[in-house]
This record gives C-alpha cells, structure tokens and sequence, in this order.
C-alpha cells in the first residue's frame, strides 16, 4: 500500500463507510462521516487562527466525543496534536507546554475525584482569569496565546468550543484543500510524551505513515475487520489511545467503543451493552475486570484481543473471560508500537508463553548492557530494536 496521510485515509473510509457508526463514546455516537466533516471544522478554526503546517497544538483532555474531531481536524491540515495527560500536575503540565511551544491549548473543564482541572490550569496559567480570550501572555508559557475550553461553561479567560469553530468560517474550501494538499506521509503528526519514571518525559515525535503503517500491522494480529466492535480505554495521551484507538476504525471500518474514565464495573457493562466482539488494555485492566463481582453475570461476546499480560494472566483471562483469540508483544512508543507480536496464527501456548516474534521488517537483538556485546539464546540482556518507522 502507498504512503499516506492520516487525513487521506480518513477520507478514504468516510467514502467507504459513510454514515455507518465508527466512534462511540460515552457522550455521543459519531458515523465515519461525522469525523470527517467535523474535524473539517476543526481544521478551518485552526487555519483561522494561523495554524499551519508543523505548529503545535496542545490538547489536554480524556476520551470525550471532541477528541475524534481534534485529532483528525489537527492532521489534516499538518499541525502537530501534542496530547496531554490528564492526570498532570501543574508543574508537569507546564513542563509539557513549554517543551511542546504549542500557541492553543485545547481543554474540557471537569472534575474527576479531588482535581479539578481548572484549578490545576490557573495553578499553570494564573494570567487566565483576567486575559481576554485569545490574548494571554504567560510569564511560564510565553508562547502560548489562546485557550479553548469545551465544557458548557468555559472558565474565564478562556473561548468556547463554538467561538473557537466560528474562527474558521472565513476559511474557504479551497483554503482546506490547499492546506491538506501539503501535508506528507512523514510529516510530524504527534507528539507523545513517555516515560518519565527515572527522569522528566520524553517527546517522541511520531509521524503519519508509522502511526497508520503500526495500526494495519496490529490490526492484522487479530483479524479485526468492518464487522468488527472494538474496546479500549486506553486515553490518547497515551500511545495506546493515539494509535490504538482513533485510528483502528479508519484502517479497518471496526466501530470503536471507548469510555473517558476506566471503570472495570461501566466498561464490562459497555462491552455487555455494545456487543463488543474485540479489545484490547493492559495489566491492570484486565486485573480489574477479572476481580470485578460483575463479571460472572456478563454476557460478553468478546473473542479477540491485545493483552499486555505475563503468561500466567494470560492463561487467566482465556479462562474466566472466555477470550480465546488473546494475542500480545513487545514494543514502545518510540517505534510507533511496533516491535514483536504473537499473531491468531500461532497456538495458544506461543500466543500465552511468548511476546511473539520480530514484525516485518524488524531486528530484534540481546545485547550485553555494559558493552554492547551480542548474547545467545537464555541469556539475559538489553533489548535492541531496528525498525522501519522509528520516531
């Protein structure tokens, strides 16, 4: 298959697809064609604010319904979503500001347990309360100029979701297509950040064409097709979200199902309710769903699935969830998730006892972590990887 845009293929399944479901999440059900004409708007909004190919937007934000659009609206046009984790600290999220210069910063203000994210943001921005919306000049951030709230009631200082579409009605179509018409396959798409357990995280600069190439390689793991349901709660600040979620429908016309917040209890019940056939998460996950007192009384449909698990849990889930098709792997957000993988084609004690072997085009050695010397077989080591789309 030819390089891509993510935009492209977009297009690609709204015209396939059309008004069929593809996204479903806990505030709404979008068609392939509702994405596709909303992250249309998205895109102008940005062209309006002088967003072009390259620049940086910051989205800081669960899995709620406005994400589809952001996302794909940011792609086509070539910005670059640097997505925010939700559960930042105010100097984390300074931190993540600053190193990504995003000029717009994209939030929903809610409350989730003891943060509010408000709050945490004026801990951030303190110049927000009294700027006009679309003119802050922070003392941390100075780069940055104009915050978007979603919620119903945006905070002060800040514009709503509507007055920041309504920047893009001047925007022509032809302005959108010229714009688009730029954008390449190894453009910079996202953002992520990652790790961070040792010192402060890293920005892994992921493009187009991996993001699409890693998500078609995956998908084909566990044959996931248009007939497809698929799970997952993994939020798209995390690799697993921006990759794994909002992207698998438009490479395969599965119908994605995924929640804002995990709950083991609402999201068994979802997979219950949204006859959920595939899914995916990882250790605690699946810990949670096993241990939840609900469990025994679903009726779940689910057959296939990714699952970041030890052997022992896999063995586990198979077992007491009645998913047979559990495949799993090996692999980081530097390499756009590709790495190692067990495939449908395998037996299950490969599937259950192994991480699978090198994905096309992959090398995978052990090396000595002093040295760099190459080990043989049982000997433990560092893992080196080479792989075609490296960030």
């Amino acid at each position: 298959m030819a390089e891509q845009t993510i935009g492209q293929a977009l297009s690609e399944a709204a015209a396939r697809y059309g008004d069929r479901e593809g996204f479903t999440f806990a505030d709404r059900r979008l068609s392939f064609n509702d994405v596709d004409r909303e992250s249309d708007d998205v895109a102008r909004a940005l062209l309006g604010f002088g967003i072009k190919r390259g620049d940086r937007v910051a989205v800081w934000m669960a899995n709620h319904s406005p994400y589809a659009a952001l996302y794909f609206g940011l792609l086509k046009i070539g910005a670059v979503l640097v997505p925010l984790s939700t559960r930042l600290r105010p100097d984390e999220l300074t931190f993540g500001l600053q190193k990504a210069g995003a000029t717009v910063f994209i939030f929903k203000r809610e409350s989730k347990g003891r943060t509010d994210y408000g709050d945490v943001l004026l801990e951030t921005l303190p110049e927000l309360a009294g700027a006009q919306p679309g003119a802050l000049h922070s003392e941390r951030v100075p780069q940055l100029r104009t915050v978007v709230d979603i919620a119903d009631t945006p905070m002060a200082g800040t514009l709503s979701f509507g007055e920041f579409l309504a920047r893009g009605k001047n925007v022509s179509a032809a302005d959108l297509a010229a714009a688009e018409n730029v954008v390449e396959p190894r453009d910079e798409a996202v953002i992520m950040y990652t790790s961070g357990t040792t010192s402060l995280p890293k920005g892994a600069r992921l493009y187009h064409e991996g993001i699409l190439h890693s998500a078609r390689w995956s998908n084909s793991c566990i044959r996931l097709s248009d007939t497809d349901v698929y799970f997952t709660v993994q939020p798209v600040y995390h690799s697993g979200g921006a990759i794994g979620a909002l992207i698998r429908p438009i490479v395969s016309g599965c119908r994605l199902v995924t929640q804002p917040y995990f709950d083991p209890g609402e999201a068994l019940a979802a997979m219950e309710a949204e006859g959920v056939t595939t899914m995916s998460g990882l250790q605690p996950h699946y810990v949670e769903y096993l241990n939840h007192p609900s469990l025994p009384q679903r009726k779940l449909k689910v057959e296939r699935g990714f699952a970041m698990c030890p052997p022992d849990l896999l063995w586990t889930i198979s077992e007491k969830m009645g998913i047979e098709g559990l495949v799993t792997g090996c692999c980081m957000t530097e390499t756009h998730l590709y790495g190692t993988n067990t495939t449908l084609d395998d037996s299950r004690e490969v599937r259950f006892n192994t991480n699978g072997r090198a994905n096309p085009n992959v090398e995978v050695e052990i090396r000595d972590p002093e040295d760099g010397t190459l080990l043989g077989r049982e000997e433990d080591g560092e893992i080196y990887l080479r792989v075609p789309h490296p960030m």
